[in-house]
């Protein structure tokens, strides 16, 4: 590990442990102290490694702190930590795309539209929490890549496989796969959002945002699964509700980052 590797490590795991136990200002001012150290530190000659040794582990220096200050750690909390709002949100839409998936299939619905409409309701509601963040955004950032490249490969597979696709257990094959690809997106996700949202909360929403644009499109696929080889014309318009739920996320990550840019001017 590189002398730059071990101060990263050490910040970043710093990030994420304040950010679940202080509040977003306490969690700013014990990451800056931290940082101002590390620069005192290295001028007096300590390499990175030493003085992340001097320091300790951040989830011990993050529990001492937390037990020297007496500060509530219940639902109050709750209500001053954007990460903890945020990932609280982020349950509420799996879940509620878990009911309405199930909803849809109990009922011969088109999950596309409900997708949609749960995805409006997470952009709504986060943006009102970031709403007093002025941290700088973009929305095609390097780690919007990998889900976009799967968005596509989704769309290549519903557009030249599937139509091609025959056999008695092609669907629950298909089903199979698709809801191992669930899991994976949904475990990238929690990475995701441990990694970027302690750093930049706006980011972190965006990128979550993303994510679930790949989960609703993984859901309506399974949805759409059991009539696809009943009837062949299914198919447009599995692809068409595809390209609408996707659409309506790069939408809205393009308004976020408009109206942020506008509150700033």
């Amino acid at each position: 590990m590189s002398k730059q590797d071990a101060k990263e490590t050490f910040m970043e795991k710093l990030r994420l442990y304040t950010s679940l136990y202080f509040c977003d200002e306490e969690a700013a001012g014990i990451q800056n102290d931290y940082a101002s150290w590390f620069e005192a530190e290295a001028l007096a000659g300590k390499s990175n490694e030493e003085i992340c040794a001097g320091f300790g582990e951040p989830k011990r220096i993050v529990r001492n702190l937390l037990a020297e200050s007496g500060l509530p750690n219940g639902i109050s909390l709750f209500f001053r930590n954007t990460f903890l709002q945020i990932l609280f949100l982020t349950a509420v839409h799996f879940f509620a795309d878990l009911f309405f998936w199930h909803l849809c299939n109990k009922n011969g619905w088109n999950y596309a539209f409900f997708a949609t409409g749960a995805n409006f309701c997470y952009f709504g509601a986060g943006y009102l929490l970031l709403k007093g963040s002025r941290e700088p955004e973009r929305f095609f950032l390097s780690g919007h890549l990998l889900p976009a490249v799967f968005a596509l490969f989704l769309f290549l597979s519903e557009l030249l496989i599937l139509p091609k696709l025959a056999g008695p257990h092609a669907g629950p094959i298909c089903g199979l796969c698709a809801g191992a690809a669930i899991a994976a997106v949904f475990g990238a996700g929690l990475y995701g959002a441990a990694k970027v949202l302690p750093v930049h909360r706006q980011r972190g929403f965006l990128l979550l945002l993303h994510l679930f644009a790949i989960l609703n499109l993984l859901f309506f696929l399974c949805n759409q699964l059991h009539m696809l080889y009943a009837d062949p014309s299914e198919i447009s318009r599995l692809i068409w509700g595809s390209a609408g739920i996707y659409l309506e996320t790069i939408l809205l990550g393009a308004v976020f980052c408009l109206l942020k840019r506008n509150a700033k001017g």
